[in-house]
């Protein structure tokens, strides 16, 4: 998505103010550096994606394409799987999988259920495997408010690369791109995503149909 001048942007919200309610998801990629008394695996540092929004979070994409390195993917149950989270169960019996790379819905280790993948932000179709991701994962509930975790990913300290991501809330959409260094998902300034009543009408439909019927 094309960005706006601060100004214009503004403005846009100041016009739209009485015809669509102002809402804000703000989203950002945090560090972790222990869980449960264990730190990620020798070699790999570990971020959780941290998403805040006041309106129902609806739908997420990204598209993750690692050059050098990989993602940390526990090989535990055969395959590289789909990006769905261990469940505590599992972690309890390998704790390994504390630090897999994952998605969730909204809350630590939820389900969630796909809509293939990232094609708003240029994916195609859905991978996650140790170098690339191109998801677009939802849930149907309707009271994803406050602030939650939708997903762990755990890189080489080798890995670099590039990531697009798209966070959706029931009031509209909002992306944000960056470069992976050493491991790191590194987020251009401001270093947030704000939502401001700004929708796209026509991407926003899709979404809401994809969900829908997904």
């Amino acid at each position: 998505m094309k960005k706006l001048p601060f100004a214009l942007l503004a403005g846009f919200a100041a016009l739209s103010f009485h015809s669509v309610a102002s809402a804000t998801i703000v989203g950002t990629f945090v560090p972790v550096l222990q869980d449960a008394a264990t730190t990620p695996p020798a070699g790999f540092v570990a971020q959780d994606l941290s998403v805040t929004t006041d309106t129902d979070w609806t739908q997420a994409e990204l598209v993750v394409n690692l050059t050098t390195g990989n993602f940390n993917q526990v090989d535990f149950f055969g395959t590289n799987g789909n990006g769905e989270p261990p469940s505590a169960g599992t972690i309890a019996a390998v704790p390994g999988l504390r630090w897999d790379t994952y998605l969730t819905g909204w809350g630590a280790l939820q389900t969630w259920s796909s809509a293939g993948g990232a094609v708003d932000i240029g994916g195609s179709a859905a991978t996650f495997n140790t170098t690339k991701i191109d998801k677009q994962w939802f849930t149907t509930d309707t009271s994803d408010i406050g602030t939650s975790t939708l997903g762990r990913f755990v890189a080489s300290t080798n890995a670099s690369g590039s990531w697009k991501l798209l966070l959706s809330s029931a009031t509209g959409t909002f992306s944000l791109n960056g470069q992976v260094a050493n491991g790191v998902f590194v987020v251009p300034e401001p270093g947030t995503l704000v939502l401001a009543g700004l929708s796209i009408p026509a991407l926003a439909f899709a979404i809401r149909r994809r969900r829908q019927v997904a």
